[in-house]
């Protein structure tokens, strides 16, 4: 998990940059068996902003506001890992009750 919020810390508020983050959070969840669920809910906000936007202009302002709190989100998931069980759901709970835009 911390490599992905690496990776997301270095991208800029595009389209494409929400597609790839699902793409490798779910690839993520092949190679973290224990942060699936976690991995899956992040992939799909992303992929949920992604798509709402397919096609479609993507307000500057509105980019970096998702972004941000894709990266708070997967920052929380980093910390919450090292936490434990009820961080974990806490988050879990969170992530499902959000959407990016």
């Amino acid at each position: 998990m911390e490599e992905l919020l690496n990776w997301l810390r270095q991208q800029n508020s595009s389209v494409r940059v929400f597609s790839q983050f699902s793409e490798k959070a779910l690839a993520l969840r092949a190679a973290e068996p224990e942060h699936a669920a976690m991995a899956r809910l992040l992939a799909d906000l992303a992929a949920n902003f992604s798509e709402a936007y397919y096609g479609e202009p993507l307000p500057l302002d509105v980019a970096e506001r998702a972004l941000a709190r894709l990266t708070e989100l997967v920052d929380k998931a980093v910390r919450a890992n090292a936490a434990g069980l009820p961080q974990q759901i806490a988050l879990l709970n969170e992530i499902g009750r959000i959407e990016l835009s």
